[in-house]
């Protein structure tokens, strides 16, 4: 099987720690058979690896071999979903909205965690809702949101307090920074100034909650020097 780019990355960096482990154990070169893999995904990773990571493991090593799967091997477990916002993370988030030293800051500093952490909107789905897609009523709050993902979301707790008042007034204009900008793609330096957050960095609590967004604080790094 060939394989590039971060694959053939990701390839290299697990062979070399079965590499690794068999080598300590006096064995150079381990043909990578079935047998092998089993035994380093189950006792060779170290302790702390968890269950998802040695799937992952399994799974790539698996992909290089010529060798048959086994009818029978341990089952290893898939990842936890993230756990949600503590309720001193909210309070923290909403404390540093509500410091930015601008009215228009903290409007869409607001904004940005009302629509992202209270109703988990995608990035382009922040940037595009408006005033009108809140509806509120003796229920609570409900954003309809459009586009390919065309959904209702409640909004809840004190997201939706503060949604509800950003969205007063009787123009329909967009929530997050609402004066005219180009909404087809939102540009890092731009998402840094409207919220006042001085290092890109900082975002990486929110990209690792969207699949294609940065993963890590050089690669959310190398994306604003990009653009």
């Amino acid at each position: 099987m060939v394989v590039t780019g971060r694959s053939a990355r990701r390839a290299t960096y697990v062979v070399s720690g079965l590499s690794g482990f068999y080598a300590r154990l006096g064995m150079d070169d381990p043909p990578l058979v079935a047998p092998v893999i089993e035994a380093y995904c189950a006792g060779g990773l170290a302790v702390e690896r968890c269950s998802s990571t040695r799937g992952t493991y399994r799974s790539v090593l698996r992909q290089l071999s010529d060798d048959p799967r086994p009818r029978i091997a341990p089952r290893f477990a898939g990842s936890v979903a993230q756990p949600p916002y503590s309720t001193s993370e909210r309070a923290e988030l909403f404390s540093l909205a509500r410091a930015q030293r601008t009215s228009g800051r903290r409007r869409s500093a607001l904004c940005l965690i009302c629509l992202g952490m209270g109703a988990g909107l995608r990035a382009g789905e922040i940037v595009a809702a408006r005033r009108g897609d809140v509806v509120t009523s003796s229920s609570g709050v409900q954003l309809h949101v459009g586009g390919n993902l065309a959904r209702v979301v409640p909004v809840i707790g004190e997201a939706a307090v503060v949604l509800r008042r950003l969205s007063r007034g009787a123009g329909d204009e967009h929530l997050f920074h609402p004066e005219e900008a180009d909404r087809s793609c939102t540009r890092l330096s731009e998402l840094l100034r409207v919220t006042g957050i001085l290092e890109v960095e900082s975002l990486l609590y929110y990209s690792r909650r969207v699949e294609s967004a940065p993963q890590s604080k050089a690669a959310l790094r190398a994306l604003l020097q990009s653009q």
